[in-house]
């Protein structure tokens, strides 16, 4: 993403942050179907291929390890298990499950990556090991920073209101603390996790694949605005969470993107 890009997508991302702040409520009225779908289906799966991305990242710096740094290769092993934990938990219902159903769901991921790679045996070099490292620890941030901001912010869900009209709170009122998980409407998770997508543009450097860049970035792009739009529709976000969500989560990318010009030969136009 060059920086003239990155600059046109946040504008269009403050852009709806800004709609959002003086028309969130009013959209919501006008969209919000619970039944519709493309946000149920969205509720279910708009994370999942940000969730993928991790789980294979987890896989190569498992692999590099195992063979460049044999002494942490135990260590290395539980990474593609943390990525089952930790980038599965939005999808469906996984966030209600037992912490013990989470544990044995995501050792069964991490057997799963682990097995796979030892069946492939691919050659994954420094410059790969990197870029999955890198991935991986923009995840942690992009994770990390929504869910600081959710736990501070503590703004009631669209779908949690008997009354919107009356219950409806404007982004920049902070309610801290929210104990709930129908009080982190800000910003979105599903929008700046999922923005994570963008790191597809280098599919073609981690799987050796043939693929067009151009249509990559664009694919990615669109499923973040179908994240975007779904999210609203299903009454779980307003217009300024899922701007929000969505300005982490470029921020992010474009800051990992600048560390992996500096640290590999990738670029990702």
């Amino acid at each position: 993403m060059t920086r003239k890009e990155f600059r046109a997508l946040l504008a269009v991302y403050l852009t709806g942050l800004i709609i959002g702040t003086f028309m969130d409520l009013r959209i919501s009225l006008s969209l919000h179907n619970a039944r519709n779908i493309v946000g149920r289906m969205m509720n279910v799966g708009a994370m999942l291929p940000a969730a993928v991305i991790m789980s294979y990242c987890s896989g190569i710096v498992y692999w590099y390890c195992r063979s460049e740094y044999p002494m942490f290769r135990y260590l290395a092993a539980l990474l593609p298990f943390m990525a089952g934990v930790a980038s599965f938990r939005e999808i469906g219902m996984w966030r209600e499950l037992d912490l013990a159903v989470r544990i044995i769901v995501g050792l069964i991921i991490g057997i799963v990556i682990i097995a796979a790679f030892n069946i492939r045996k691919p050659v994954i070099y420094r410059d790969k090991f990197l870029l999955a490292g890198i991935i991986l620890l923009a995840a942690i941030a992009s994770s990390s920073t929504i869910g600081i901001m959710k736990f501070v912010w503590g703004r009631r869900r669209y779908y949690a209101m008997d009354d919107p009209l009356t219950q409806f709170v404007p982004w920049y009122q902070l309610h801290p603390f929210a104990s709930s998980d129908l009080y982190r409407s800000f910003p979105s998770g599903h929008t700046g996790f999922g923005s994570l997508v963008l790191f597809l543009v280098y599919l073609p450097e981690m799987t050796d694949l043939k693929i067009s860049r151009n249509l990559l970035r664009a694919i990615s792009i669109g499923w973040i605005l179908v994240v975007m739009y779904s999210r609203i529709i299903y009454g779980a976000h307003f217009l300024s969470d899922v701007s929000c969500g969505a300005i982490i989560g470029l921020v992010v990318y474009y800051s990992a993107q600048k560390e992996v010009r500096k640290l590999t030969e990738f670029i990702d136009f």
